[in-house]
């Protein structure tokens, strides 16, 4: 399978992108104040594609851990374990601004 860095993946394709040997990624950041979750398609050469809706164009977003991990097994079901980062991609923790920090 050829994939031209820079494109996207959509939401429906997802299934057959693992099937020919992609990986799936996720990476949190914040909105709201809350962690959540982008989806990235990652090709066997390594490159990273983001997943959009195919409905709406919109991001693929996961508002919780539990959704990512249900997600996961239900589209990699071989996988014995999945990464749900805690932090966001420049290293920096993620707390609610209510948060008790001690």
């Amino acid at each position: 399978m050829s994939w031209e860095q820079g494109k996207v993946l959509l939401s429906h394709a997802v299934r057959h992108f693992v099937s020919q040997g992609g990986k799936l990624e996720y990476e949190m950041f914040i909105e709201d104040g809350q962690k959540r979750w982008l989806l990235y398609g990652v090709t066997p050469s390594g490159d990273r594609l983001q997943v959009f809706l195919q409905r709406t164009g919109d991001a693929k977003i996961f508002r919780n851990a539990n959704a990512v991990v249900n997600y996961h097994e239900s589209m990699c079901p071989e996988d014995g374990s999945v990464n749900v980062p805690i932090v966001d991609k420049d290293g920096n923790m993620a707390v609610a601004p209510d948060a008790d920090t001690t």
